[in-house]
């Protein structure tokens, strides 16, 4: 599994979001998303993929969606990371 750690995340994101889920969301699957408030009180975005092929999948066609909102540097402030254990039912990714 792969989790991909947004740092900011507004509303041009989640339009970019969307747009990806009705252009490819009947091909390839969403990750589950954890929404949070981080150390410094912004919002931040976990995104975890079940596999690998899942994550290449979202990121691979992201690209558009996130250009067409207006985000012309849309990978900017992503941090990838291994994820070692979930504390909830896996099933969730399926």
């Amino acid at each position: 599994m792969t989790a991909v750690r947004l740092r900011t995340v507004d509303a041009f994101t989640d339009k970019a979001v969307k747009l990806w889920q009705e252009q490819f969301g009947s091909e390839y699957r969403l990750p589950a998303t954890v929404v949070a408030e981080g150390e410094n009180g912004e919002l931040v975005v976990v995104n975890v993929f079940a596999t690998d092929q899942d994550h290449l999948n979202f990121g691979q066609n992201m690209g558009g969606p996130m250009t067409a909102v207006g985000l012309t540097d849309p990978f900017a402030g992503l941090e990838h990371l291994p994820v070692r254990k979930l504390d909830w039912d896996e099933t969730r990714l399926r």
